[in-house]
């Protein structure tokens, strides 16, 4: 593929993510050797939230995070930090006493 395909390829794809998605896995020998990225943004990770790709082929790709370190970028951060802290902090509180081990 050359610079110059490579705008077009990326239409395709944004056109027909689900055909894109296909021709690549077919093309480099099945699921399992495609290359998976990670958000590092808990809100991003589609393993925390899975309706993140339940329309791909429909979704709108929405504005990136900002990639400087500002007040918007750190306020998402703290929210998802506590937001995740609250819930497992909630799940704790309503387990007996005897899930840990204390036995009463």
């Amino acid at each position: 593929m050359s610079w110059g395909d490579i705008p077009s390829a990326l239409e395709a794809a944004l056109a027909n993510p689900d055909v894109a998605h296909a021709a690549a896995a077919n093309r480099e020998g099945g699921e399992a050797e495609l290359i998976v990225l990670r958000p590092d943004k808990p809100w991003d990770d589609p393993a925390e939230h899975p309706a993140l790709l339940a329309n791909t082929s429909t979704g709108a790709i929405p504005d990136l995070d900002s990639l400087t370190n500002d007040a918007a970028y750190f306020s998402r951060i703290d929210h998802a930090r506590h937001a995740r802290w609250k819930g497992r902090r909630a799940a704790q509180l309503v387990r007996p006493a005897k899930a840990h081990g204390y036995g009463l």
